[in-house]
């Protein structure tokens, strides 16, 4: 780097600290980097990006692992955030959706379930991120990084050698890379002018939010949901409530009998094509959406929320550029589309292992040109494109519940294989420590759902495509449920336990420990054989034994082994 005398010089200095930015300082500190963090507010704060799903806890393991930070690795179950950070979270057992009408009662046979199974490593969880997010930055600090709060960056300078960052205090720094993370006010992103006017999203919502004490269960007062073989308890996991033209979500904290937090985030998010903003009090339009439909407002009825409501407009936002010479923009600095699904986590933690993979090598040859992190827009860019069009298209089936039954079943089954692809890079990665089966996780089509998997991306896009015709009144919604149901009749690559062409089985896969076996059992034996290869080729064994083996390791304080490229 050019001589910048008397200028603090740094291997990498990172705008932000939620939980992209920490995660990332806490890499780059383990392996011995010289890393700034700078905040221009204060842990703890609020956060939103609560909920996990299996394939954002699979990538932090896989990412705890693979450099050496099993604090990535705490955060991925319940079992160990409790045990290792904090009481403060809540469990999460499924994804459910319950299907609503205005002004009628909520049908037990309109609730649709993915259950997530405990096994191999335990149950996922609700993050209440100002702990989780507090206890990354801590991390980083203890791993060596430097933080500064309450400071804000107001230039970055870049030059052939590295980058000169000007801080609200006058204070400079010097870096041979920048990542920002800063969110939707992300420095970068403004000083290159990166947000496309139009935005060509096409999912258009906007959010209303807050965290409340006082949220009833669902089963306190509603269905007798064990008659109707619901497999887990709505509270102990993602509850959504949807109707048409948007969704509630219910994200309990206080849903296991180790819980210490009785907060619930609760939120709505409605399509401002249909609903648009209206001006005047949150609460009042808040009190409006829990009338309007007769079994969510018993929920409420004792209620009350302890911050202040957050209303947005539209959400949506994009960026025409993800990385350059010596820089690049993480979580939701590149763009954000909606919460339902809950991917943002997985793109943010899958966004965070590819840079830390690209900066340590670039850091060894000195190489930091754009070129070489070109996988890594791609990567982003794609998976912002696939979640845009996967929740638009949700929205769109949310007029018809039969329609919305089998569009569901799309994401699905896209988000099984998805996860199986990433436990089996994470379980050969472990079997043999060659980085090589992990290199899967740096191909664009990775970020998109279905793994890769060719087969289910022609699914996708044609399901996708019969339901954009409803949305533009060329089909019927009867007309769309009969195709989708037809796709899935066709694919060869679909565990038959699934029975995913069943309507009126509403709940995918089984959680227990018999129901995994079983997929897997087929995957060894019944699948194709380009199935097998791709997703089964790992020992039953091998699976059963990891959450051990991942157990024993943190239970001993033992790193896991350290960075091979």
């Amino acid at each position: 780097m050019n001589d910048q005398a008397g200028i603090p010089q740094y291997d990498v200095a990172i705008l932000g600290t939620g939980i992209a930015g920490t995660m990332l300082g806490a890499i780059f500190a383990r392996q011995g980097k010289k890393v700034l963090m700078i905040e221009k507010e204060v842990h703890p704060r609020f956060a939103l990006g609560e909920s996990m799903i299996l394939e954002s806890s699979e990538m932090m393991r896989l990412t705890a692992e693979r450099f050496g930070v099993p604090e990535i690795g705490y955060i991925s179950t319940i079992q160990t955030t409790i045990r290792e950070i904090t009481s403060q979270c809540g469990v999460k057992k499924n994804f459910s959706f319950m299907y609503h009408r205005p002004g009628e009662p909520q049908k037990a046979p309109e609730i649709t379930q993915i259950p997530i199974p405990k096994i191999p490593y335990g149950h996922e969880l609700h993050m209440f991120r100002q702990d989780i997010d507090a206890y990354m930055m801590a991390a980083a600090v203890k791993y060596g990084a430097d933080i500064r709060q309450r400071v804000d960056v107001t230039d970055v300078d870049f030059h052939a050698d590295g980058a000169v960052l000007t801080t609200s205090r006058g204070e400079k720094f010097g870096a041979k890379f920048v990542a920002d993370a800063g969110g939707y006010r992300s420095m970068l992103a403004t000083k290159f002018d990166l947000r496309p006017k139009p935005l060509m999203a096409k999912t258009h919502s906007r959010a209303l939010f807050t965290h409340f004490v006082g949220v009833r269960p669902f089963h306190t007062y509603g269905h007798k949901l064990k008659d109707q073989g619901v497999p887990s308890a709505l509270h102990e996991g993602t509850l959504h409530h949807i109707f048409h033209g948007g969704w509630f979500w219910i994200i309990p904290f206080n849903n296991h009998p180790n819980a210490t937090n009785p907060l619930c985030s609760v939120g709505i998010n409605l399509d401002t094509r249909m609903h648009p903003r209206p001006k005047g009090d949150p609460y009042e339009e808040f009190l409006y959406w829990i009338n309007r439909y007769p079994s969510i407002t018993p929920q409420f009825e004792e209620a009350k929320p302890v911050r202040d409501w957050v209303s947005t407009d539209r959400i949506q936002y994009a960026t025409t550029q993800v990385v350059g010479d010596r820089w690049c923009l993480m979580g939701h600095a590149a763009g954000a589309v909606d919460a339902l699904f809950s991917r943002g986590m997985f793109h943010t933690t899958a966004t965070v292992h590819a840079v830390a993979d690209q900066v340590l090598e670039a850091l060894a040859d000195n190489n930091f040109s754009r070129a070489r992190f070109q996988h890594i827009e791609d990567t982003v860019q794609t998976g912002l494109r696939y979640n845009d069009r996967t929740v638009a298209c949700s929205y769109a089936s949310f007029c018809n519940f039969d329609m919305w039954n089998a569009w569901y079943r799309v994401y699905g089954l896209g988000a099984f294989l998805e996860a199986l692809r990433l436990i089996r890079a994470h379980l050969k990665y472990v079997e043999t420590g060659d980085a090589e089966f992990l290199r899967v996780l740096h191909h664009t089509p990775f970020r998109t759902l279905g793994g890769g998997l060719e087969g289910y991306d022609e699914l996708w896009h044609t399901a996708c495509e019969t339901v954009e015709s409803v949305e533009a009144n060329r089909i019927s919604p009867q007309e769309a449920t009969k195709t989708i149901y037809g796709l899935f009749a066709k694919a060869d690559f679909i565990p038959p336990d699934l029975d995913i062409t069943n309507p009126n089985r509403r709940f995918l896969s089984e959680a227990n420990p018999a129901g995994v076996l079983k997929l897997i059992w087929w995957g060894k034996t019944g699948a194709p054989k380009y199935i097998k290869e791709r997703f089964f080729d790992i020992s039953v064994a091998t699976l059963l034994s990891e959450k051990a083996k991942w157990s024993e390791r943190n239970l001993k304080r033992t790193p896991p082994r350290a960075y091979a490229g």
